[in-house]
């Protein structure tokens, strides 16, 4: 066995991690036998002749000639050797052998616990745990939120799987790397807790998910001189009687960098987020529950000036769109995710809607406007799509909607009685628990979930 250091990993460590590899293979039986192999700095040449290495250590010789070229070649101390001359590589050996044994002893309780609950009687309902506006900024925040997330849904709820996550956009509030990496940290431990997979992730960017910054670049100023006869007023920022900020597209189109590379692209193994709006679509299908989503992006045009400019691009749903005409999938449960509403404030254009109910469509998912609601679009008397818009699952507090507490949507769907039960569950106190948002139905009477009939 080999075992290879970058460079600058100090002699200290090296030791030890070397020593804790030989430490457990001898516990599995396996003898170690250490061979320093030499060099000669001069010629290159290996120093092969064991026994006369050997012989000079005996003797107490510190190096040996070079056989080829007569250069003096030193004879390194063995790891052994090194190891029990120096007692601070014992007690950092020590630290690390109980540092391993700590963090084994609760992976193994936490491995133990979710085959446990895997093995709990099996459940035919699908879930769908659906998070908007998560406006993650750190790690610690991210723990956080997963600890009380999985309370309630284990705890409250006796949830023991989820057969599928949606995220419905804003995931970061800045668009940054360390948010992204706080929001990887939150959603692939919920992968891993209720047994999920990349296959059963579904996730949108919203409006915070494309990088200010880079917006702003993308708008240089161009003096009035140098400016076209027609300046297409969507394309450019007026700048006075100097001139405009006209927009770069090929730079425009990297405000979602961030979001790709941190975030995207970790959650979905190495697949980028495309950024030719036209290929900003994606279909996962699931046979085994007769499922299908279709995650668009309602904030192509948005930018740091263009900030309510929300809309699907029909070259993106067009695509999608082309895959679902065999009718293979017409007696499938389809769901569409994007970020931003189509009905009350803040609705953009909702006449996608048409084509999305003509394929049979009977879900929307949505959030932005940080209040859970339930609605329902008619395209005909045979055909509409329910409309489920999903709260703020951690904005900051000056950024929720008066008199509204944190809120996230369980869906259950029950594959025989084709039912879906949307549970609401409301968060009061940033540190405190969910419980459940009774807010549908009578007034006087209010129950914490809604029925859709399909």
């Amino acid at each position: 066995m080999e075992i290879y250091f970058d460079t600058g990993i100090s002699e200290l460590d090296r030791i030890t991690f070397i020593r804790f590899v030989t430490d457990h293979l001898r516990t599995k039986g396996i003898d170690i036998h250490e061979q320093i192999r030499l060099y000669c700095t001069k010629c290159g040449e290996e120093v092969k002749n064991r026994k006369a290495i050997e012989a000079r250590v005996n003797t107490g010789k510190l190096d040996i000639p070079c056989q080829f070229c007569g250069t003096s070649v030193i004879i390194p101390k063995s790891i052994e050797e090194r190891y029990q001359r120096d007692r601070s590589r014992v007690e950092k050996q020590q630290e690390l052998v109980e540092t391993v044994a700590k963090r084994t002893d609760r992976e193994v309780k936490e491995f133990k616990a979710d085959q446990q609950q895997y093995k709990q009687e099996e459940d035919h309902r699908i879930h769908i745990l659906h998070l908007s506006d998560v406006h993650l900024e750190t790690e610690s925040q991210a723990r956080k939120y997963r600890m009380q997330l999985e309370t309630d849904l284990i705890k409250e709820l006796n949830v023991k799987r989820l057969e599928y996550l949606v995220i419905s956009g804003d995931i970061a509030n800045h668009s940054t790397e360390e948010e992204y990496k706080a929001a990887f940290g939150l959603v692939d431990g919920l992968v891993k807790r209720f047994g999920l997979d990349a296959g059963r992730v579904v996730i949108v960017p919203g409006n915070h998910d494309l990088n200010w910054d880079i917006s702003e670049e993308a708008y240089p100023f161009v003096p009035k001189r140098k400016l076209p006869t027609f300046l297409d007023e969507q394309l450019s920022i007026p700048a006075g009687e100097a001139g405009a900020l006209v927009r770069d597209d090929s730079l425009y189109q990297k405000r979602f960098d961030l979001f790709s590379t941190h975030f995207y692209k970790k959650v979905y193994s190495g697949k980028e987020y495309p950024l030719d709006y036209a290929e900003q679509s994606m279909i996962i299908e699931r046979h085994e529950d007769k499922m299908l989503f279709l995650a668009l992006n309602s904030c192509w045009q948005i930018d740091h000036h263009f900030q309510q400019r929300a809309g699907i691009n029909m070259d993106a749903m067009t695509r999608a769109l082309d895959r679902l005409h065999d009718g293979k999938y017409d007696d499938w449960l389809k769901i569409a995710v994007w970020h931003h509403p189509v009905t009350g404030k803040e609705m953009m254009n909702d006449e996608f809607l048409q084509l999305l109910s003509a394929h049979k469509f009977q879900i929307c998912m949505h959030g932005h406007i940080h209040e859970a609601i339930e609605s329902f679009y008619k395209y005909d008397d045979r055909r509409g799509i329910h409309i489920i818009g999903a709260g703020t699952f951690g904005a900051p507090y000056k950024e929720q909607a008066s008199g509204i507490p944190l809120q996230y949507n369980l869906l259950t769907f029950d594959p025989d009685d084709r039912i879906i039960t949307v549970n609401t569950r409301k968060k009061e106190k940033t540190d405190g628990a969910w419980s459940a948002d009774a807010r549908w139905g009578d007034k006087n009477k209010p129950d914490p979930f809604y029925i859709i009939n399909l």
